[in-house]
């Protein structure tokens, strides 16, 4: 991407989110006529048309709805590499401990762990498995610097949450189990059968989000096992002592006696990251950055 371009992105971007070409001048120390023009250059480059005028100023068209988020994206980038850039400059260096559930290593952490190498060269990065529950005290106790997990809601004042990433579930099930003949199962068939769940005491959003989706859906699990973990849950799946629901993020870790199924009813997991509040750290403010983005 040429310079040229980059800057008529922004320009797009602050009209848009200022609604007016006059404000959007006024806020660039532009007048308004070479800003109207340069949103019209762009507009013949990409054969669209971004804007519609009203009598109020101006309306995204469908267009330019879908190019805001990408300049949204794209400047959010810039500024998280312009201040890691200032981190290598000033030579920051140090730790950066990450707490994460075990079956984040196959998802989200290894582009995290990447992202903070590449910026932040000097900094070592140590992870540390916890469970959910245990991530407030790990935090508060600054045992790590930054978690990813479920918890519904702060436990303490002093801890920040911000949903990253929506995961869908599956059903998976023994190989021998009736249910495979089918490439889709409804939750309703799955009424009687036992249900291996994880254990409320470890991730309690994670037990009571699938527990309360299942009931506004019309299904009261049967449970029968608990399990300490995901992989917990498939092992004990592969012996053939019930079904599961789990994140298809999961599924690259299948035991070699187990299936997996789409549900008709969708059911999500959301993943959080777990911050204190007003930690000054770059790095964690870069890290929580480039989540954001996912």
């Amino acid at each position: 991407m040429n310079i040229r371009r980059l800057r008529s992105y922004w320009l797009f971007f602050v009209v848009a989110r200022e609604g007016s070409f006059s404000v959007a001048a006024r806020t660039l120390h532009m007048t308004q006529p070479p800003l109207s023009m340069q949103i019209a250059e762009l507009e013949e480059e990409l054969g669209v048309k971004l804007f519609e005028r009203t009598p109020r100023g101006v309306r995204l068209t469908l267009q330019g709805k879908g190019l805001l988020p990408l300049c949204e994206k794209l400047f959010r980038q810039i500024e998280g590499f312009e201040g890691a850039l200032n981190g290598v400059v000033q030579g920051v260096a140090g730790t950066i401990r990450i707490g994460a559930i075990p079956w984040i290593t196959q998802s989200v952490l290894p582009g995290l762990v990447s992202h903070i190498r590449l910026l932040y060269p000097g900094m070592q990065i140590k992870v540390k498995q916890l469970v959910s529950s245990q991530m407030p005290g790990g935090l508060l106790g600054n045992e790590v610097d930054l978690c990813l997990g479920y918890l519904s809601s702060a436990t303490r004042d002093d801890l920040e949450l911000v949903p990253i990433k929506k995961y869908e579930l599956v059903v998976v099930m023994p190989s021998w189990h009736p249910l495979t003949q089918y490439q889709q199962v409804s939750l309703s068939s799955l009424k009687n059968e036992d249900y291996v769940i994880t254990d409320w005491r470890n991730a309690p959003e994670y037990h009571d989000t699938v527990v309360s989706q299942c009931l506004e859906k019309g299904l009261s699990l049967k449970i029968s096992t608990i399990a300490g973990s995901v992989f917990s849950q498939l092992c004990y799946v592969n012996c053939g002592m019930g079904i599961a629901l789990i994140p298809r993020a999961c599924l690259s870790t299948l035991p070699p006696n187990v299936r997996y199924r789409e549900l008709k009813e969708k059911v999500y997991l959301v993943l959080k990251c777990i911050t204190r509040k007003q930690d000054e750290s770059p790095v964690v403010a870069e890290a929580k950055r480039y989540l954001e983005g996912l």
